[in-house]
């Protein structure tokens, strides 16, 4: 043979020989059990007991007449020993073929059959009685209907030579199985033929390796789990699982999936089918089944099922939800001035995934983003109960501007519903402008006019600013308050504050002249200590523009009375504090502590929002403290 013949020789081996190789056959479980009694009874003796001996023998030896019956027996803890709902597959007695009388046996029948006298016992039956006291209904055990029955009996022919014999007793264990009971058997030569008999080995034999046993194999129903879905899209999904254990036989698995949960009932199911891959796992395994044509964001369950031959078992029940069109809404706008405004949405539900946010703003009502006149996409992507906001500029004043916000995902879009607001006729002018001053810093506060979305704050020595581009730059942005550090001890300084809204400016502007506190160390005036923050500075109810309703609300009730807008916000805070520690007050059962506490709770939220200066709290918390603990309030909570 040339070696170009012996190299494809041997690849076509091992291409034949892999499969064999890789496949994995799944055996069923099998457990071997040692007789709990032995015995044999003879016609001849009629009345002696050899339930001690070694040998057990079966025949019908000598001429006198004497015949040999042997009695076997294996206990079962159904449900344990063996595990409940198991199928039986086979059973097989073995026992040890030891001896024989005048001729030899070989080729004659020894049959094995059920045992119906379950209490026999091995030390005091004989071929008379089964149990001390107790006879056979026929001597020998020999009535068919209550001694013993042929109902699946079984046989075994004799060998030439000394040796293991076994009998197929599947049947009569099954009977046992069913019915719950332990396992007997009454042996016998089938013809009882005068000059034969063969002798078997008992548990009673010194060696272990030689004294009979019951071999039974069976299978269980299979095992099988799930696992969480993946690659979940809006329509599409991979349900996973795994075959846990076979059984002892390779199961049929089954993939079940739909809108409801169908519990263990195949017909409740929406949908059913074999694993993707592999199509049916072979022995322990992990399965997965690819399914399409889900619907968008919907709840959808999952189980699978494992068939065997000995019965059925289902998984647990896991879920997940297809991807759909997030949900977003537009809100009202905010910070609305002269040219400039703040767009709001909130994202209901971002369904899975992150947003993308698009606002679209003009001057008519469109149905499409891309319709506006202006339309632009929010930084960045947002989650389930987020805000996304745009600030917009380049308006014109006393204008109606229509705007909605679109949110889009890898699987949808959704468009929140057209708002609309109207800019304000003109750029305000600020007022109320005051400043603390320490010996390097001056703490300023101010109100902004209507139709100004931002301030701008110049400083110069010896005069005011009168223009947005006189003196020296403090501050440029939308808040009411600023801190302007880096100053020194026994300076005056002139501060000019205007509105501003695009980069248009307030007509007029408000001034603030003060003078820095001299420092001890360089030769000055004692310089007084520094006040805590925002102990008498104004509010910055701007903190609440997210806030659309209540924002817009107080901040026109102030302006339609003539109040600083920082005052009406300091007075909403202390009475809706106290409105609702009245109200708790009252539900509590008119419990004042209650009321306190409730108070407390409210003046710190305001603190922390900075419409509130802190030293309210700290003294009303001190005045709940001395009061709950002076009237013993506190012990009846």
């Amino acid at each position: 043979m040339s070696r170009a013949a012996r190299i494809v020789l041997i690849i076509l081996l091992v291409l034949v020989t892999v499969p064999l190789v890789a496949e994995q056959p799944v055996y069923a479980a099998t457990i071997s059990l040692s007789p709990s009694k032995d015995n044999y009874i003879d016609s001849y003796y009629s009345t002696t007991n050899y339930g001690s001996n070694a040998l057990m023998r079966v025949g019908y030896p000598y001429a006198m007449p004497e015949i040999e019956r042997g009695l076997i027996q294996f206990d079962v803890a159904w449900g344990t020993t063996i595990p409940s709902g198991a199928t039986i597959t086979s059973a097989t007695l073995y026992m040890n073929y030891a001896g024989h009388g005048p001729s030899d046996p070989v080729g004659r029948t020894i049959e094995v059959q059920r045992l119906l006298r379950l209490d026999w016992s091995e030390t005091a039956s004989t071929w008379t009685n089964y149990k001390t006291g107790s006879a056979w209904t026929t001597a020998g055990a020999g009535s068919s209907t209550s001694d013993y029955t042929t109902s699946g009996q079984a046989g075994a022919t004799v060998p030439a030579g000394y040796g293991w014999m076994s009998w197929n007793v599947l049947t009569i264990v099954q009977w046992t199985q069913a019915n719950n009971a332990n396992i007997a058997f009454r042996v016998i030569d089938s013809s009882e033929t005068y000059d034969y008999d063969t002798a078997f080995r008992t548990k009673e034999d010194s060696t272990p390796s030689v004294r009979p046993y019951l071999v039974i194999a069976y299978i269980v129903p299979p095992t099988v789990t799930v696992s969480a879905a993946t690659s979940v899209t809006n329509t599409t999904a991979r349900l996973n699982g795994n075959v846990v254990d076979t059984g002892g036989a390779n199961p049929t698995v089954t993939v079940y999936w739909g809108d409801n949960d169908g519990g263990t009932t195949p017909a409740n199911w929406d949908n059913n089918s074999v694993p993707t891959s592999p199509s049916q796992p072979q022995g322990v395994a992990a399965f997965y089944k690819d399914v399409t044509g889900l619907a968008e964001d919907t709840l959808i369950y999952f189980k699978a099922r494992a068939v065997n031959s000995a019965g059925t078992s289902w998984s647990s029940t896991l879920s997940f939800t297809t991807y759909g069109d997030p949900d977003v809404d537009t809100q009202a706008a905010s910070a609305i001035a002269a040219t400039t405004a703040r767009l709001n949405s909130i994202i209901n539900n971002q369904n899975g995934l992150p947003v993308t946010i698009r606002f679209g703003w003009g001057l008519t009502s469109k149905s499409a983003i891309n319709d506006y006149d202006h339309y632009e996409t929010v930084a960045g992507t947002w989650t389930t109960g987020q805000h996304p906001y745009l600030d917009i500029s380049s308006l014109v004043g006393s204008t109606l501007y229509y705007f909605r916000v679109e949110g889009t995902t890898a699987y949808g879009t959704d468009l929140g519903v057209e708002l609309n607001f109207t800019t304000q006729s003109s750029v305000g002018d600020p007022s109320d402008f005051h400043g603390i001053p320490t010996g390097t810093t001056v703490s300023l506060t101010w109100t902004k006019g209507a139709g100004a979305g931002e301030s701008v704050i110049r400083f110069a020595a010896g005069s005011y600013p009168t223009s947005p581009t006189e003196g020296f730059a403090v501050y440029s942005g939308t808040s009411s308050s600023y801190l302007h550090t880096g100053l020194t001890g026994g300076t005056t300084l002139y501060y000019s504050v205007w509105g501003m809204s695009g980069g248009n400016y307030s007509t007029n502007y408000a001034t603030l002249m003060i003078t820095t506190s001299a420092d001890v160390t360089g030769g000055g005036v004692f310089t007084p200590p520094s006040e805590p923050s925002r102990w008498v500075s104004a509010p910055d109810y701007t903190n609440l523009q997210n806030v659309p309703i209540a924002y817009d609300t107080i901040n026109a009730i102030a302006d339609s009375w003539g109040m600083p807008r920082e005052t009406a916000w300091f007075l909403f805070a202390l009475f809706t504090s106290f409105g609702l520690a009245i109200l708790f007050y009252t539900i509590a059962g008119h419990k004042f502590v209650i009321a306190e506490f409730t108070l407390e709770i409210c003046l710190v939220a305001w603190w922390i929002v900075q419409i509130m200066p802190f030293w309210i709290p700290l003294i009303a918390g001190i005045i709940i403290v001395g009061y709950a603990i002076g009237h013993q309030e506190v012990k009846t909570y």
